[in-house]
């Protein structure tokens, strides 16, 4: 695992890298950071991870709480937070070392924050999700081209145009000082701009690439495990991009399709079943016996809330402005379909649709009660 490798040799004092003492561009630098943090205080120790995973979880759930307010009311807010902390996925994954848990958890704060910059025209509010959303950049890259989701949807909310634009400046300027320092320290390890790591070469050359129709088949198949024995990190991102963008040129229309097939494929089918079979909560050594009911349970729970959030959110379509930015951030989401749908990577986006189904379920509730007073 390149994060647990990266996180102790930091830990060790062998510097960012998966051999000690030489830099590797492959990996975004904070969750490789947090884990030398807890393997300093605490040793080698993957349960110290897992515990400081499921802290960093209930505090999303908090932050859900307080945006779900701050949109809507306490109820949605409420709500929201208590389907995300009882959500077996994302449980799961906090026994997991991947970025999801900390990716998510600084994902919301930055949605909380803009949020309130929307609502308030706070500019201190900007300044600081610009900050968060930088560091959350600095967690997982996929973030990056957000602020032009973001100019458009201010673009549309604000009144004076001007403004908008003075506080969308004062967002990325706050975001770029963030990600800065990082991607000068890449340029003078490996003399090229690399804003955060390597990695985007690889999303859109898989989830281009005809033979494996658009889907990753993973590092040791061919034709990437020979390019990868061939290249440096850097060289085969670069190459990979290159070969990515040629394959859409010359397979345009099968391009689209693949990428439409991978949109149900992204929010529902290949939700992530098999997220929890691993974890310190429900630790089973083979995939092969994963009880196939608890598989189609996780599916259905997930479609299900998935099918309340539309409702909830065709219920409220006309309030848009009010919800903007989660709305935003889902549609940035969904744009994985155009690169690799890998699910796991839905599950940053899914506290925002759980804003959704819980608008469904209050809504819901208020008709039941009000049906019932009118009978009596």
């Amino acid at each position: 695992m390149q994060y647990d490798t990266i996180g102790w040799n930091l830990a060790s004092g062998d510097g960012f890298s998966l051999e000690p003492g030489v830099p590797t561009p492959v990996r975004a630098p904070v969750y490789p950071f947090f884990l030398s943090f807890i393997y300093f205080i605490f040793g080698h120790s993957y349960l110290a991870v897992r515990l400081a995973q499921t802290i960093v979880s209930a505090l999303t759930c908090l932050v859900i709480y307080w945006l779900g307010k701050e949109i809507f009311d306490e109820g949605v807010g409420r709500v929201a937070s208590l389907i995300l902390a009882l959500y077996p996925i994302l449980i799961g994954y906090t026994g997991l070392l991947l970025t999801e848990t900390l990716f998510t958890f600084l994902l919301s704060l930055a949605v909380l924050f803009l949020v309130r910059a929307v609502k308030n025209r706070s500019s201190k509010s900007y300044a600081i999700s610009g900050m968060f959303l930088g560091i959350t950049a600095l967690c997982r890259a996929t973030v990056i081209f957000f602020p032009l989701f973001l100019f458009v949807g201010l673009w549309a909310v604000y009144r004076v145009r001007v403004r908008a634009i003075v506080h969308f400046s004062i967002f990325l300027l706050m975001m770029v000082v963030v990600i800065a320092p990082w991607t000068v320290r890449n340029y003078f390890r490996f003399h090229t701009f690399l804003p955060v790591a390597t990695g985007g070469g690889l999303t859109l050359w898989a989830g281009t690439y005809v033979p494996w129709d658009g889907k990753y088949q993973g590092a040791g198949t061919e034709p990437l495990k020979s390019m990868a024995m061939k290249y440096s990190a850097i060289e085969l991102d670069k190459r990979l991009f290159r070969e990515g963008l040629k394959n859409i040129k010359e397979h345009p229309i099968r391009y689209l399709i693949m990428s439409i097939r991978k949109f149900p494929e992204f929010w529902v089918i290949s939700s992530d079943v098999f997220g929890i079979y691993k974890t310190s909560f429900w630790y089973i050594r083979e995939r092969r016996y994963f009880p196939l009911f608890v598989k189609f349970c996780l599916l259905f729970l997930h479609s299900f809330l998935v099918i309340l959030a539309i409702i909830g959110f065709s219920s409220i379509r006309q309030q848009w402005k009010s919800y903007i930015i989660p709305l935003l951030l889902i549609c940035y989401f969904t744009g994985h379909i155009f690169l690799v749908t890998i699910a796991r990577y839905h599950l940053p986006a899914l506290p925002y649709v759980f804003i959704f189904t819980s608008v469904c379920l209050i809504r819901a509730n208020k008709k039941i009660i009000e049906s019932k007073v009118k009978v009596k």
